[in-house]
Protein backbone atom coordinates (compact mmCIF):
# COMPACT_ATOMS: atom_id res chain seq x y z
CA UNK A 1 0.00 0.00 0.00
CA UNK A 2 2.79 2.43 0.48
CA UNK A 3 3.84 2.00 -3.12
CA UNK A 4 0.62 3.05 -4.65
CA UNK A 5 0.94 7.15 -3.89
CA UNK A 6 4.61 7.17 -5.06
CA UNK A 7 3.57 4.67 -7.98
CA UNK A 8 1.08 7.15 -8.93
CA UNK A 9 3.46 10.13 -8.51
CA UNK A 10 6.12 8.36 -10.95
CA UNK A 11 2.99 7.93 -13.46
CA UNK A 12 1.82 11.72 -12.48
CA UNK A 13 5.27 13.08 -13.81
CA UNK A 14 5.79 10.86 -17.00
CA UNK A 15 2.68 11.92 -17.88
CA UNK A 16 4.03 15.65 -17.56
CA UNK A 17 7.50 14.60 -19.17
CA UNK A 18 5.67 12.72 -22.24
CA UNK A 19 3.12 15.95 -22.55
CA UNK A 20 6.56 18.59 -22.53
CA UNK A 21 8.88 16.04 -24.56
CA UNK A 22 6.70 13.73 -26.67
CA UNK A 23 8.11 10.38 -27.57
CA UNK A 24 8.61 10.88 -31.31
CA UNK A 25 8.46 7.13 -32.12
CA UNK A 26 4.62 6.94 -30.31
CA UNK A 27 3.87 10.21 -32.73
CA UNK A 28 4.96 8.38 -35.65
CA UNK A 29 2.69 5.61 -35.16
CA UNK A 30 -0.39 7.57 -34.75
CA UNK A 31 0.60 9.66 -37.80
CA UNK A 32 1.27 5.73 -39.46
CA UNK A 33 -2.52 5.10 -38.21
CA UNK A 34 -4.03 8.28 -39.56
CA UNK A 35 -2.67 8.11 -43.11
CA UNK A 36 -3.77 4.27 -42.84
CA UNK A 37 -6.69 5.05 -42.04
CA UNK A 38 -7.27 8.07 -44.55
CA UNK A 39 -6.11 5.92 -47.78
CA UNK A 40 -8.37 3.33 -46.61
CA UNK A 41 -11.22 5.70 -46.73
CA UNK A 42 -10.10 7.16 -50.03
CA UNK A 43 -9.99 3.18 -51.32
CA UNK A 44 -13.34 2.86 -50.44
CA UNK A 45 -14.58 5.78 -52.11
CA UNK A 46 -12.37 5.37 -55.09
CA UNK A 47 -14.36 1.68 -55.44
CA UNK A 48 -17.53 3.16 -54.72
CA UNK A 49 -17.20 5.40 -57.88
CA UNK A 50 -15.71 2.33 -59.34
CA UNK A 51 -19.35 0.60 -58.95
CA UNK A 52 -21.11 3.61 -59.90
CA UNK A 53 -19.65 3.89 -63.42
CA UNK A 54 -19.38 0.02 -64.26
CA UNK A 55 -23.07 0.54 -63.35
CA UNK A 56 -23.45 3.22 -65.57
CA UNK A 57 -21.73 1.34 -68.37
CA UNK A 58 -23.79 -1.16 -68.39
CA UNK A 59 -27.03 1.10 -68.67
CA UNK A 60 -25.20 2.79 -71.28
CA UNK A 61 -24.75 -0.22 -73.14
CA UNK A 62 -28.37 -1.90 -72.64
CA UNK A 63 -29.21 1.99 -74.05
CA UNK A 64 -27.31 1.88 -76.98
CA UNK A 65 -28.62 -1.69 -78.03
CA UNK A 66 -32.10 -0.95 -77.84
CA UNK A 67 -33.89 -0.23 -81.46
CA UNK A 68 -36.51 1.92 -79.41
CA UNK A 69 -35.59 5.60 -81.04
CA UNK A 70 -36.36 7.10 -77.30
CA UNK A 71 -33.64 5.61 -75.38
CA UNK A 72 -31.04 5.15 -78.65
CA UNK A 73 -31.60 8.18 -80.64
CA UNK A 74 -30.86 11.51 -78.04
CA UNK A 75 -26.90 11.19 -78.67
CA UNK A 76 -27.31 10.98 -82.81
CA UNK A 77 -30.19 13.87 -82.13
CA UNK A 78 -28.08 16.26 -80.15
CA UNK A 79 -25.64 15.95 -82.90
CA UNK A 80 -27.83 16.64 -85.57
CA UNK A 81 -28.94 19.49 -83.88
CA UNK A 82 -25.56 20.68 -83.06
CA UNK A 83 -24.53 20.18 -86.74
CA UNK A 84 -27.54 21.97 -88.42
CA UNK A 85 -26.85 24.96 -85.65
CA UNK A 86 -23.28 25.21 -86.72
CA UNK A 87 -24.27 25.51 -90.56
CA UNK A 88 -26.92 27.54 -90.00
CA UNK A 89 -25.16 29.84 -88.03
CA UNK A 90 -21.90 29.93 -89.83
CA UNK A 91 -23.08 28.96 -93.60
CA UNK A 92 -26.55 29.28 -94.79
CA UNK A 93 -27.47 32.62 -92.60
CA UNK A 94 -23.97 34.40 -94.24
CA UNK A 95 -24.89 32.97 -97.81
CA UNK A 96 -28.43 33.93 -97.55
CA UNK A 97 -27.56 37.75 -96.29
CA UNK A 98 -25.14 37.31 -98.76
CA UNK A 99 -27.69 36.73 -101.64
CA UNK A 100 -30.31 38.69 -100.34
CA UNK A 101 -28.13 42.17 -100.16
CA UNK A 102 -26.79 40.79 -103.90
CA UNK A 103 -30.19 40.99 -105.28
CA UNK A 104 -30.88 44.28 -103.43
CA UNK A 105 -33.72 42.31 -101.16
CA UNK A 106 -33.91 43.20 -97.55
CA UNK A 107 -34.56 39.96 -95.47
CA UNK A 108 -35.64 39.55 -91.83
CA UNK A 109 -33.93 36.11 -90.88
CA UNK A 110 -35.38 34.50 -87.07
CA UNK A 111 -33.65 35.47 -83.90
CA UNK A 112 -29.91 34.85 -83.55
CA UNK A 113 -28.57 31.27 -82.23
CA UNK A 114 -26.55 31.82 -79.03
CA UNK A 115 -23.93 29.71 -80.31
CA UNK A 116 -22.01 30.27 -77.04
CA UNK A 117 -23.98 27.68 -75.54
CA UNK A 118 -23.67 25.20 -78.80
CA UNK A 119 -20.31 25.36 -79.43
CA UNK A 120 -18.97 23.43 -76.27
CA UNK A 121 -21.19 20.50 -76.56
CA UNK A 122 -20.27 20.75 -80.11
CA UNK A 123 -16.39 20.46 -79.19
CA UNK A 124 -17.50 18.08 -76.48
CA UNK A 125 -19.04 15.63 -79.23
CA UNK A 126 -15.93 15.99 -81.75
CA UNK A 127 -13.73 15.30 -78.98
CA UNK A 128 -15.40 11.97 -77.65
CA UNK A 129 -16.30 11.04 -81.81
CA UNK A 130 -12.09 11.53 -82.18
CA UNK A 131 -11.46 9.39 -79.18
CA UNK A 132 -13.99 6.36 -80.15
CA UNK A 133 -12.51 6.66 -83.54
CA UNK A 134 -9.00 6.37 -82.01
CA UNK A 135 -9.90 3.53 -80.30
CA UNK A 136 -11.33 1.84 -83.14
CA UNK A 137 -8.21 2.16 -85.01
CA UNK A 138 -6.05 1.21 -82.33
CA UNK A 139 -8.48 -2.11 -82.10
CA UNK A 140 -9.81 -1.82 -78.79
CA UNK A 141 -13.46 -1.05 -80.39
CA UNK A 142 -14.31 -4.00 -83.06
CA UNK A 143 -14.95 -2.30 -86.47
CA UNK A 144 -18.99 -2.61 -86.62
CA UNK A 145 -20.01 -1.76 -83.11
Amino acid sequence: MALEPITAGIEFFRDIVNKIWPDKSEQEKQEIAQNMAREAQEHELVKGEQELLKGQQEINKIEAASSNLFNSGWRPFLGWVCGISFAWHFVLEPFLMFAAAFFGKEIKLSAAIDMMQIMPMLFGMLGLGYYRTKERIAGVIPRGK
